[in-house]
């Protein structure tokens, strides 16, 4: 699974039978409908690892006290850099598509939140984040308790940065005293798309093998050379149409 996916698996219509409509208050079957009506500056992602524990008969087990007993989902989520909200239209409001035709946006990761262990009630928690500072803006660092480490660039898709095993795998294997912990809350930002910026969204790639990371790299930055010719030429095309005129 990833998060593009999650996100569209909360927002499925669904049927309604024998609802009683509040206007005019007929019975019938009715489409329920759920959209993102506003955008929030700050979007942030709960990757539910807890699960009901169920016995083989589909029964939940109690504890003692009568309350249901949990267990550790560890299931891998692949997850990016960013989120294009051109690629999630289905699941947002009229408004907010028109707000899109205009000015495009999407979601910037900033920090990730790890949960390594075997049990949802013990275990060990460290940080993913991105450094704002312009001097080092866009690096990212690993905190784990007072120890802090390079984890690798923003946007960078080479293999061997933190940051990017994380998402390719949906799992952490970066803290050796916790193998295959899991990503647990993600946190992004809302920003524009910058103008040099392709209109697909290539950061889902980081679930993709190397060598087709690496290709779509390098296409991304032919694309962005070939928009800056493209714009040079219109340029020089502008000034000779007023020289003829």
């Amino acid at each position: 699974s990833n998060i593009k996916d999650l996100l569209k698996s909360n927002f499925i219509d669904s049927q309604i039978s024998d609802y009683k409509c509040d206007n005019c208050h007929q019975k019938g079957t009715y489409n329920s409908t759920i959209k993102i009506a506003s955008l929030p500056k700050y979007l942030i992602i709960h990757l539910s690892r807890n699960e009901v524990k169920k016995s083989d008969a589909g029964d939940i087990i109690f504890d003692t006290s009568g309350k249901p007993t949990y267990e550790l989902n560890s299931t891998p989520i692949f997850f990016a850099f960013e989120i294009n909200l051109n690629n999630i239209k289905n699941i947002l409001s009229d408004d907010i598509k028109k707000e899109l035709s205009q000015k495009p946006l999407k979601y910037s990761l900033n920090s990730v939140i790890v949960h390594g262990g075997t049990s949802v009630n013990s275990g060990h928690y460290w940080t993913y984040a991105k450094s704002s500072e312009p001097k080092d803006l866009g690096s990212w660092y690993l905190y784990n308790d007072q120890h802090i480490s390079d984890a690798g660039k923003d946007k960078d898709l080479n293999p061997n940065s933190m940051i990017v095993k994380v998402m390719q795998t949906g799992l952490d294997n970066n803290v050796s005293q916790y193998p295959d912990a899991t990503p647990y809350v993600l946190f992004y930002e809302l920003t524009e798309v910058g103008k040099d910026e392709p209109d697909f969204d290539i950061s889902w790639a980081t679930a993709m093998p190397t060598q087709l990371q690496q290709k779509l790299s390098q296409l991304k930055t032919s694309l962005n050379e070939l928009k800056a010719k493209l714009e040079t030429l219109q340029g020089k095309l502008e000034i000779l149409k007023k020289k003829l005129e």
